[in-house]
């Protein structure tokens, strides 16, 4: 008898599971990033001989032991200060962010600074020259923002140089600190107006008249 011609039917493909692992031919550590992605577990899991644990030594200033705690694991320290866990990794780049900078009160910002530049010293980082030109650049920028207020308010170039001038010798004297102290609302300086400098003012053309006159 003729043999039979068995016409076998395509068999549909079958879509890989999402929950099934890719099989590993070349190495143990390959992933195919488009099939199944690395979640941040894993990452962390094969990287974490890379990561630098929280420790005392890890904060060894004493500004900065006040306001970082350890986090959920040996791997990241809390910042009190932003209300945020980081990678200990991270934490040098952090204390250095604008955000940071902004949410720290800004008595503690000379203290910032000084804890900066001590704990790159510490770790054999040479901080002088950054620290530097990170100033000179922000100097800049105060000076310009300052120059631009003052035009704001339409005053002549003649009046912004008194300004300064009068700005920059009591900066010299350190003589600035009442700016912190001191309110400048226009209820203030109204009072100051009236019951201040006119009081003063009266009293001193009174004194004026009484020598002129006969």
């Amino acid at each position: 008898m003729p043999k039979r011609k068995v016409i076998s039917k395509t068999a549909p493909k079958r879509t890989q599971s999402k929950s099934k692992p890719v099989s590993d031919t070349s190495s143990s550590s390959y992933r195919d990033s488009s099939e199944n992605p690395m979640s941040i577990e894993d990452i962390e899991e094969e990287c974490s001989s890379n990561f630098t644990k929280f420790t005392t030594r890890l904060l060894k200033i004493d500004y900065l032991a006040k306001i970082f705690e350890e986090g959920n694991s040996d791997k990241y320290c809390y910042c009190t200060i932003c209300d945020i866990q980081i990678l200990c990794n991270n934490f040098l780049k952090h204390i250095q962010t604008n955000k940071h900078r902004n949410n720290t009160p800004e008595a503690d910002r000379v203290l910032l600074d000084q804890s900066i530049f001590a704990y790159r010293k510490s770790t054999g980082d040479d901080p002088h020259q950054e620290f530097s030109a990170n100033k000179g650049i922000e100097e800049t920028r105060d000076y310009l923002e300052f120059i631009a207020f003052l035009m704001s308010l339409k005053l002549s170039y003649s009046q912004i140089e008194k300004v300064g001038f009068y700005l920059k010798d009591y900066a010299l004297k350190k003589r600035l600190e009442f700016l912190k102290k001191f309110a400048f609302s226009q209820e203030v300086i109204s009072k100051i107006a009236s019951e201040c400098f006119c009081p003063y003012f009266k009293e001193k053309i009174l004194e004026d008249i009484s020598v002129v006159a006969p």
